[in-house]
């Protein structure tokens, strides 16, 4: 369970390794919620989500860095890598630019987000967000995203939702954007 005082030592020394690599970053997904709404890591979320979108030349040198605290390396697929440390999954997400947008496998960040980078104080530590964080937890999230709701994970909400909120936000993975695309063509 996320939340106790080792796993949150071991989320300030993620990100102070990140920052220390010279890593442009924010906190993602289900840090970022919990954040926003409560100044914590939600308990019942099962990992630590950061994302690079500068820098990412510098993964080398921030994989030394992790391997000398004892982060071990447990997954790589695409452009997701994940370390783990304590029983603690940290997944660390290489968004690309790919021309108006960060792209990183199946999801999309619209540049505006991440060029207007904002913080938040978590644990007395600031910590990186994208800009309007409001307007990406609900396009992530739903409206709903205020209220804990422990039944639900911390993953972004499935499809129904995302194509209802694709003409307004456009945050929203690749393959449903191009497939919304084509239909809205037809």
């Amino acid at each position: 369970m996320l939340g106790e005082k080792e796993h949150i030592l071991d989320f300030i020394l993620f990100r102070n390794l990140i920052e220390e690599a010279g890593i442009d970053y924010v906190i993602y997904f289900g840090t970022l919620l919990g954040a926003k709404r409560n100044k914590t890591l939600i308990p019942w979320d099962d990992d630590i989500d950061f994302v690079i979108y500068r820098g990412a030349t510098k993964i080398p040198v921030l994989e030394l860095l992790l391997v000398e605290q004892k982060f071990v390396k447990i997954r790589h697929e695409g452009d997701v890598i994940t370390y783990q440390k304590n029983d603690i999954r940290f997944d660390l997400y290489i968004f690309k630019l790919k021309f108006i947008n960060y792209k990183c496998n199946d999801y999309i960040i619209p540049r505006m987000y991440l060029n207007n980078v904002e913080s938040i104080n978590m644990y007395g530590v600031n910590f990186s967000t994208p800009g309007n964080v409001v307007k990406v937890l609900t396009s992530l999230y739903g409206l709903s995203w205020r209220v804990p709701n422990k039944i639900l994970s911390a993953s972004p909400v499935r499809f129904n939702y995302r194509v209802k909120i694709f003409l307004k936000n456009k945050i929203i993975p690749a393959k449903l954007y191009n497939f919304v695309r084509r239909v809205v063509r037809r």
